[in-house]
């Protein structure tokens, strides 16, 4: 009698745990479906999150209509580049990257008498107004609850540590680390690369969009020279010093790393066989159509023309010889 008890009490033990078993497994299907859809829902956010920065990135570039090439791509590839030299972290690298693109979408709008001057060329009345667009930026970008924290690298991208920035005057640590670095490689490209325009002076154009060419390019070695000089007379005051040694560290290693190779810029019904685009060419609206490294042969030397002709990319391009 006592060893059926036992039986029993076995028989509905492995019956529960069966059961239990049972349930366990329901669950963990059902955790697993639900991460998958979340990992859907993400997939699908991460994918409109990028196309509207995209969208935006387009509408900066649209405003960039004097520049030869896009100031704002250059600012987001480097900012990326200082970034993880300071060992920031992803978030932070992704928060850069997209301020950097978008750091002067307050421009939007902006009247081309503003838009065609240099910053020191600016009436008084005229740098107030210009001064305006971090803060429309900000405006911008807050509209959308996760642009949050963009908004307000945006905001700061021309704060000084010593508090002679704007707009708010802010110091040091009360600066986010991002505009900072943002701030840097904005001040670098707009010394090196803002040049007036020869053919029209009138306009400006930015020089060259991706990376830095050594002295033996038209704009040579001096611009250069002089904005490094820049960056160190104003580190510790307008820039964190670290923030401003690793970038010139960066900017230095890739000059060197161009040696001896000539880069010059040539007009695109001039362009011959075997030559190499020196850097990526985009549409106004952002399309790459042109990527460095690519190796000239008469299919993309015509292909070039016609886009040179239809003004999508400049009558004069980058190339390795």
């Amino acid at each position: 009698m006592e060893e059926e008890k036992q039986l029993e009490s076995q028989k509905d033990l492995v019956e529960i745990t069966q059961n239990l078993n049972l349930q366990l497994k329901e669950k963990q299907e059902k955790i697993q479906e639900l991460e998958e859809l979340i990992d859907s829902l993400s997939t699908k956010f991460a994918n409109s999150i990028f196309q509207f920065i995209d969208i935006l990135s387009a509408i900066v570039s649209f405003q960039e209509k004097f520049y030869e090439n896009s100031h704002s791509r250059f600012v987001s590839k480097y900012s990326v580049k200082l970034a993880k030299a300071l060992k920031m972290s992803d978030e932070e690298v992704f928060n850069v990257q997209v301020a950097g693109l978008l750091h002067d979408i307050g421009k939007v709008g902006f009247k081309d008498n503003i838009m065609i001057k240099f910053v020191h060329e600016l009436s008084e009345k005229e740098r107030v107004y210009y001064n305006t667009h971090c803060e429309l930026g900000r405006d911008i970008l807050k509209k959308f609850p996760e642009f949050n924290l963009i908004a307000e690298i945006v905001y700061q991208h021309h704060e000084n540590i010593d508090g002679s920035g704007f707009p708010q005057g802010l110091r040091e640590k009360q600066i986010h680390p991002e505009a900072q670095v943002i701030a840097i490689v904005n001040t670098f490209h707009n010394l090196v690369y803002k040049v007036r325009n020869e053919s029209d002076p009138r306009t400006l154009v930015f020089v060259n969009q991706t990376t830095l060419p050594p002295s033996k390019v038209d704009i040579g070695g001096n611009r250069f020279l002089s904005a490094i000089k820049f960056l160190q007379e104003k580190s510790g005051i307008y820039f964190e010093k670290r923030f401003v040694e690793a970038f010139i560290q960066i900017m230095e290693e890739e000059r060197r790393a161009l040696g001896q190779k000539i880069i010059t810029r040539v007009p695109v019904n001039k362009l011959e066989p075997g030559m190499i685009i020196y850097q990526n060419y985009y549409t106004p609206s952002g399309l790459l159509i042109a990527t460095s490294g690519d190796v000239i042969d008469e299919d993309s030397k015509r292909a070039l023309i016609r886009l040179a002709e239809f003004g999508a990319i400049p009558p004069n391009i980058l190339v390795l010889k």
